[in-house]
């Protein structure tokens, strides 16, 4: 942080919103822990206590940051303001203040209502390896029981003959653990497997197109028919120039061009006519020489469309018999995923410990009446401690975790979220991006006036990046949220960090890779980087 520093608008309108929740989209550089401190800054000197607020990050590492850096801004408000008792309050708070990890905020509530979930005061949290350790002895009792009863399951048979070779049930051990470590992001277990079982028993399916599977692979064909044609139909206005080429073959194009026409339009049809249109025909050529290129396209197109129409050999009705006939052994897997689900928790009551999915899933227990779906008492008492839920990386949170902010919030109408979903990089660790893009898609933009524009550029003292009242943050900064009974949008794509060649370098890269159908958002200008540091500022990495 250099000693001198002005606010952008946009930050200024993230520093001063005050009407709903509010999404901040803060791409890399653009000082979004900056204007997280500025906010509750501000809330602060306008006599707010920071035990109100719960603030939510993603390590512990970064909870101590966030907390000295908090602590040094009112440290420095109060140095402006010596005889102020409220700031020399907030300092002593400031230590205890809940800014956490939301594990560590999941902690805080279960010891406080422990009795209500049939836990122990004192329990503690199992590390990695005791856990691994714990799953393994109780995965290994399940199956001993599963085998004991095989006589009378056939579906554990067929389940066991698919996935054990002779003895061996490292695969169907993999499988469990798997799934039960994806049901641990979703809010309602049982009602996530309860969904996959319709999903697989099919009631009403008449076209494999109809079912989940069937949907994706003919998206898939369609994506991968369109941008094959469309490669042949670019090389095919190329080749006219050169008329020996066009001769030998111009009709052989022609007629793959023409088999992906018929395939693309039996895939809006149904299943069984895409199988019937899947063999795209590419008519003999006459032997040429040179020509490597064009030659190189027709034989990429041929090949990527032999793959692209392989699931398409098999009639519908085949697809559906087949995928019905093993719902039995489906149905055994996830019965085991249950099984396996209710002994490991029993055990670990038993032991009194919980491991960081327990945390989350009791703590919801607590929160959310799963019959009724609404706050229970305890989530209205938690929620009425906090003005604010300060949320940080929010591109990275969980369906649970989501639950469980909007529980202790105020419905919703009292979260501030920043978070850059370009840097989302924890699926392996079930986190759930689509939650911040569905809020990124929906909330309205909170629009900026032209005189926040120049107020802002003139701000450069020391004074302005600690002293962030009302007062001197106006009411010219923002204009009020549009109307949409949800919350606000606003984004942060100024960068602060990087040299311009570097920020034009992201950008072109982007543009041209990052869609919604590879990283599930347009790269368009909005989303675009800003370069805001001089081309010639050493000051930085790069």
């Amino acid at each position: 942080m250099g000693s001198k520093f002005s606010f952008t608008p946009e930050q200024e309108a993230v520093i001063k919103h005050d009407s709903g929740a509010l999404l901040v989209s803060a791409a890399a550089g653009s000082g979004k822990t900056k204007v997280l401190v500025g906010r509750l800054l501000s809330r602060i000197e306008q006599g707010a206590d920071i035990s109100s607020f719960l603030i939510i990050t993603y390590t512990n590492a970064a909870a101590a940051e966030l907390k000295g850096r908090i602590l040094d801004g009112i440290r420095e408000l109060l140095a402006l303001q010596p005889g102020n008792a409220h700031l020399r309050r907030q300092t002593m708070l400031c230590r205890g203040a809940q800014i956490s990890t939301i594990h560590s905020f999941c902690i805080d509530i279960l010891r406080e209502n422990a009795h209500l979930v049939e836990l122990a005061p004192d329990f503690r949290v199992a590390d990695e390896d005791e856990s691994d350790m714990i799953k393994a002895d109780v995965l290994e009792a399940v199956l001993a029981d599963a085998y004991e009863l095989i006589g009378e399951s056939e579906g554990f048979r067929e389940l066991v003959d698919t996935l054990s070779a002779g003895r061996d049930d490292r695969k169907l051990i993999s499988m469990i653990l798997e799934i039960y470590g994806r049901l641990q992001s979703k809010p309602f277990p049982q009602a996530w497997i309860d969904g996959c079982m319709d999903e697989f028993e099919m009631p009403g399916i008449t076209d494999a197109a109809q079912t989940v599977w069937g949907s994706y692979l003919i998206g898939k064909a369609r994506k991968t028919t369109l941008y094959r044609r469309g490669e042949m139909s670019r090389v095919r206005d190329e080749i006219r120039e050169f008329p020996e080429f066009d001769a030998a073959y111009g009709d052989s194009f022609d007629s793959i061009i023409a088999g992906c026409d018929a395939f693309l339009s039996a895939l809006d049809i149904s299943w069984d006519e895409a199988c019937r249109c899947s063999e795209i025909e590419a008519s003999s050529v006459k032997r040429i020489l040179g020509f490597d290129e064009f030659k190189a396209v027709r034989k990429r197109c041929i090949d990527g469309m032999k793959k692209c129409t392989a699931p398409f050999k098999c009639s519908s009705d085949d697809y559906i018999d087949d995928m019905r006939s093993i719902v039995p052994a489906i149905r055994a897997l996830l019965e085991l995923v249950i099984k396996f689900d209710t002994t490991y928790l029993a055990e670990k009551r038993r032991r009194g410990v919980t491991d960081f999915s327990d945390l989350e899933h009791l703590a919801l227990s607590l929160l959310i009446d799963r019959q009724t779906m609404k706050k229970t008492e305890a989530a209205e008492t938690i929620s009425n401690r906090y003005r604010e839920i300060m949320i940080d990386e929010y591109q990275d949170v969980n369906g649970v975790q989501e639950l469980i902010f909007n529980a202790v919030s105020r419905d919703g109408t009292n979260i501030f979220m920043v978070g850059d979903v370009k840097q989302s990089i924890y699926r392996f660790r079930l986190a759930d991006p689509s939650i911040f893009l569905d809020k990124y898609l929906r909330f309205a933009d909170v629009e900026l006036s032209d005189e926040t524009a120049n107020g802002a550029a003139s701000r450069t003292s020391r004074e302005s990046e600690i002293r962030l009242s009302a007062d001197e943050l106006s009411d010219e900064a923002f204009s009020k949220t549009k109307t949409t009974g949800e919350g606000s949008r606003i984004m942060l794509s100024k960068n602060f960090r990087s040299r311009p060649g570097v920020i034009d370098a992201v950008n072109c890269v982007f543009d041209r890779i990052m869609s919604k159908e590879f990283g599930e958002m347009d790269y368009t200008q909005t989303e675009a980087l800003i370069a805001d540091r001089e081309a010639d500022d050493d000051n930085g990495c790069f």
